[in-house]
């Protein structure tokens, strides 16, 4: 009796073992009151490193004449419920700047200077606790970031318009025009005694040749080549030639209205209604041929160095 009295006395003083650790052992056998359940230590997750790619090693480059570049991404490892963003210091937007492989797009091709740009993707991994629906705890990813270059290239395309041509025939054919004046007014000259149709005629011949050596004087302050240039002409010089164009054009037309003007006096003076009729003719011929050549000068010239 004495020994049972003694064994519950231990068991109730002694209830677990002190380990040599330090550590405390409770004997479920020893302890009629059960063991407290111990509190797990939960493990860390592992973090495993990550990386990404934006695009080629030796960055991407825009073609000339098109508005989007086609980007692209690898990341590793590749989980699901990965996002991406996006971003960029070039004049462009993205097409879907949380999407693996957007577009990139300009909006002003035509103004774009040559510059290099780059993209930014910043690769977001799910949070590993949020995925931890049991015991086992998951890898925890860190987020990675990375770039890409890109090059907008220089695109002007240049080339040169030879106008010496052109030049030549408004020369010849405002000579010819006046030619042609000169010689109606000789005709009233020599077919009348009056002497305000001679002094008329000497008039507008006279009006005639100073028309005739303005032409001839804009016409060849002219570049016998011009250039022209398409692309990216923000960097470019413009010269426009449009004064100079619009003189010619207005002295053709007064070549031709003195030339009628001409024919009408001398079928007054001399009483035929077809006097000097293919004189006119010729006047209207060079002065079709002087337009044409007009038509063909470029009215700006593009300098680019």
């Amino acid at each position: 009796m004495l020994l049972k009295i003694l064994k519950l006395f231990i068991i109730a003083i002694l209830p677990g073992v002190v380990l040599a650790d330090g550590s405390y052992y409770c004997h479920p056998y020893y302890n009629p009151y059960g063991c407290p359940t111990p509190t797990p230590t939960p493990t860390p997750p592992q973090v495993i490193d990550t990386y990404c790619t934006a695009g080629p090693s030796d960055g991407y480059q825009l073609t000339c004449g098109s508005s989007s570049l086609s980007l692209f991404s690898h990341i590793s490892p590749d989980v699901y419920g990965v996002e991406y963003r996006w971003t960029t210091d070039c004049p462009a937007s993205f097409s879907d700047s949380h999407a693996s492989a957007p577009h990139l797009l300009f909006s002003d091709i035509d103004n774009l200077q040559s510059s290099l740009c780059r993209v930014f993707l910043q690769v977001l991994y799910p949070d590993a606790y949020a995925r931890n629906y049991s015991y086992y705890m998951p890898p925890q990813y860190e987020d990675a970031t990375c770039s890409a270059v890109v090059l907008i290239p220089d695109c002007v395309s240049c080339n040169e318009v030879d106008i010496e041509e052109d030049v030549l025939i408004l020369d010849v054919s405002s000579r010819d025009s006046y030619l042609v004046i000169r010689k109606i007014s000789v005709r009233i000259i020599r077919s009348t005694d009056r002497k305000r149709a001679k002094r008329q005629a000497r008039q507008l011949r006279r009006l005639a040749r100073a028309t005739y050596k303005e032409i001839w004087s804009v016409a060849r302050s002219l570049s016998p080549t011009v250039m022209q240039c398409t692309g990216n002409t923000i960097n470019c010089v413009t010269v426009s030639y449009t004064d100079e164009l619009a003189t010619i054009t207005a002295d053709v037309v007064q070549l031709e209205e003195i030339a009628e003007a001409l024919t009408r006096l001398l079928q007054r003076t001399t009483g035929k209604r077809r006097a000097g009729r293919k004189l006119l003719h010729s006047v209207d011929q060079q002065s079709q041929e002087a337009t044409q050549a007009l038509a063909s000068i470029p009215e700006v010239e593009t300098r680019c160095f």
